[in-house]
């Protein structure tokens, strides 16, 4: 692709700039957009507009790309419109060849609208191991299709099973043979540390209402084996897996019960993962709630999952506060503000410092602390917007939350007399004010000094 950009730009003979500068520039573009994971092929691999279109919108939004990559971006400014209209004529002529090669044989499948594919899939990755009748499947359809385009579909998908004119999802990733699985023993002295780590896991997030596989493979890391995690959690006796949701030391499968009216009322009112991912690909610094940030965040919703969001401004906005940190007027995604792997550094820090006998921690105290595991997150500026982090991405009802500090107790007292004394005994030396104001930065100086002379 890269090649046939730059022919075409040295046929069209472009004025001001050489192609070579827009090469390199484009380049530059598509090292960010793949490190960023905008776009994770890289731009030279995209092949539509629509997709151009997102990760150009994606690509200009990014005030951390337009800072860092000042040149390069005014470059890409200046000639995206050469781009687009690259793609175009490239799409018509891939299109012309693709057509008169296999027209006969695509016929079929393009009479079949593309969002009942969409519809089926959704409906059989909610209840994997559910076999549907095909009157069931129409039954849940929202869309007007048709029995014969519904019938073409299920026998054109590659990821549906038909046995007794049943149908079920047939799972290519996570899905093993029961007998396949090692006991967990085996698991615990073949792979202690990940063992280890879920086990953790399940102590963090013992929620009655499960939780996600999908969640626990993003606190293990993004180059996690899921196979490898989902045979393990399966081995355990901690553990039950039920509609791709794990249930931590629940007991018998069968004494567990969903709520399915809540559960179903959630996941149809809206979906959150796709909400969250808008936000980390576009408004990852932040996204207001003015009318211009609304329209794009439908525009790129429609843009990357190829649906309209059907909900007034205020319904949208109290569902997008679901979905993030709200902060000083602005929304941010959890991950946009601290990724997985420094979240597990922090909540780490303050179980530890309530482990050690703590009843209260102040946000000043954890953000000064944690400076240089901060040192990435550059949207995270101050401790309240830390305080905000860590209310919404904390276990529900494991904390309390006060104006100035956080604790496990609901009622608990500050003793900031005791809290002096003992910082001024680890120093073990005679200390300035000013030595005793560095320690105790979270308490007002005026409190620090009228306590240490009646301490003293």
């Amino acid at each position: 692709m890269r090649e046939k950009f730059g022919k075409w730009l040295s046929e069209k003979q472009i004025k001001g700039i050489s192609v070579s500068v827009v090469l390199e520039a484009y380049d530059e573009v598509s090292s960010f957009i793949v490190s960023r994971k905008i776009y994770k092929l890289g731009l030279w691999a995209i092949q539509t507009q629509k997709e151009f279109k997102y990760v150009r919108t994606t690509l200009l939004g990014n005030k951390f790309f337009r800072a860092i990559h000042k040149y390069a971006c005014e470059i890409f400014e200046k000639t995206w419109k050469l781009f687009d209209e690259f793609l175009v004529l490239n799409s018509q002529s891939d299109e012309k060849t693709s057509v008169e090669s296999s027209e006969q044989e695509t016929k079929t499948k393009t009479e079949v609208p593309t969002a009942l594919y969409k519809e089926l899939f959704e409906i059989f990755r909610k209840n994997p191991d559910k076999w549907y009748t095909f009157f069931e499947i129409g039954s849940q359809l929202k869309g007007m299709y048709g029995r014969a385009n519904v019938q073409i579909a299920l026998d054109n998908s590659e990821w549906i099973e038909k046995v007794d004119d049943k149908y079920r999802y047939k799972s290519t990733t996570v899905t093993i043979k029961r007998e396949e699985v090692k006991d967990e023993e085996y698991y615990k002295q073949k792979h202690p540390l990940l063992y280890q780590k879920l086990y953790v896991i399940s102590k963090v997030f013992d929620d009655a209402q499960g939780v996600s596989l999908d969640r626990i493979f993003a606190n293990i890391g993004p180059n996690c084996d899921k196979e490898l995690v989902v045979e393990i959690l399966k081995s355990t006796s901690w553990v039950v897996i039920k509609n791709d949701k794990c249930y931590f030391n629940a007991g018998n499968i069968d004494d567990i019960e969903i709520d399915a009216k809540d559960e179903k009322s959630e996941s149809d009112d809206f979906d959150k993962e796709k909400y969250v991912s808008v936000l980390m690909n576009r408004f990852r610094n932040g996204m207001t709630f003015d009318s211009i940030d609304i329209e794009i965040f439908r525009d790129t919703y429609s843009d990357l999952y190829d649906e309209k969001i059907e909900l007034s401004d205020d319904e949208l906005i109290s569902r997008l506060k679901k979905c993030g940190v709200y902060y000083q007027d602005r929304l941010f995604p959890a991950e946009g503000i601290i990724d997985s792997e420094t979240n597990t550094k922090l909540f780490n820090y303050i179980e530890e410092q309530f482990s050690s006998g703590k009843k209260v921690l102040y946000y000043k105290a954890i953000y000064t602390e944690l400076t240089d595991v901060f040192v990435y997150c550059f949207s995270l500026t101050d401790e309240m917007m830390l305080r905000e982090y860590i209310k919404f991405s904390a276990e529900k009802g494991k904390y309390y939350f006060f104006e100035n500090y956080m604790s496990t107790e609901e009622n608990v007292e500050i003793n900031h007399s005791q809290e002096i004394e003992n910082h001024m005994l680890s120093i073990g030396k005679p200390a300035s004010y000013e030595e005793i104001y560095d320690g105790l930065s979270h308490i007002s100086k005026e409190i620090i000094c009228k306590l240490v002379r009646f301490v003293c």
